[in-house]
């Protein structure tokens, strides 16, 4: 096993924070996380690709990275172009994407504007863009703008870790272990009280979701070999997509391993080997 070391990656809009290891051993594999989690939903499976050059990151807002200006929002295109800026800025090529939820929605993304960067998409509990019919475009932008004026307002600091942990594991089927190890790296201590690192502005609603055509273009555009990998106890919703768009890839692979949304986490070394056997074959 090797150690991960806890690296700062600056980009021309903002600074980003990784875990990273391996550097300079060959085309890197870009871990991407879900929704309020971070680079920890990762730090175990690292270690078991000692072989790899492996960096994961925390998107703007999460984890130890910084926050946007208060002028800016977290857009989905937004994350997308972080993403495009971290790779292009260090002249990588061949990179492997290994996303989460909105990490696996973000690098489904990414592989179909830019396919000529991108070797292959590993993505977990996720299958492209979630989208919404274009006759909710009103009431997606009306919802939208409340949820900003709401988060304007002060926001209550965690009792303690203990606390936030139990609040997390009643909103999901997370491991009481797993939720702690991401909810640290989204914390800090200040003068003795531990508040909140992660942007409360993550918590705003998306302005606007693409709509189905719109997703299906995006798909139908990748052309690296895409991978999927379901929990069989995750989110109905991502088996539900797969079914409606499993058609549409041109190398499409899926596995299931026993799980729930974090899967990755509850199986690191079925991940890691499946990643390892991937990076063999193509």
């Amino acid at each position: 096993m090797v150690d991960t070391q806890l690296e700062e990656i600056t980009l021309l809009n903002g600074r980003i924070s990784a875990l990273q290891s391996g550097k300079g051993k060959s085309s890197p594999l870009l871990f991407v996380h879900g929704y309020l989690d971070n680079a920890n939903s990762f730090a175990e499976i690292i270690p078991l690709l000692p072989s790899y050059h492996c960096v994961a990151i925390d998107l703007p807002g999460h984890g130890k990275s910084a926050h946007r200006s208060l002028d800016a929002h977290y857009h989905l295109s937004d994350y997308v172009h972080d993403l495009y800026c971290l790779i292009s800025e260090n002249s990588w090529n061949d990179v492997t994407l290994v996303g989460h939820s909105l990490g696996g929605i973000l690098s489904t993304i990414l592989a179909a504007c830019f396919p000529e960067l991108i070797k292959q998409v590993i993505s977990i509990e996720s299958f492209g863009p979630l989208t919404e019919p274009e006759f909710t475009s009103t009431k997606q932008l009306r919802q939208s703008m409340i949820s900003r004026q709401l988060a304007d307002k002060p926001i209550k600091q965690p009792e303690s870790l203990a606390s936030i942990v139990a609040s997390r594991l009643r909103v999901s089927d997370m491991q009481a272990a797993h939720a702690e190890l991401i909810l640290t790296r989204n914390t800090e201590l200040v003068n003795g009280q531990l508040q909140w690192r992660t942007d409360k502005r993550l918590r705003t609603k998306s302005a606007l979701r693409l709509s189905s055509s719109q997703a299906l273009d995006l798909l139908e555009n990748i052309q690296c070999p895409y991978h999927v990998v379901l929990g069989s106890e995750g989110f109905k919703k991502v088996k539900r997509l797969f079914t409606h768009r499993s058609t549409i890839f041109k190398q499409l692979h899926c596995i299931e391993l026993a799980g729930g949304h974090h899967v990755h986490m509850e199986q690191t070394e079925a991940i890691a080997t499946y990643i390892e056997n991937t990076l063999k074959s193509h």
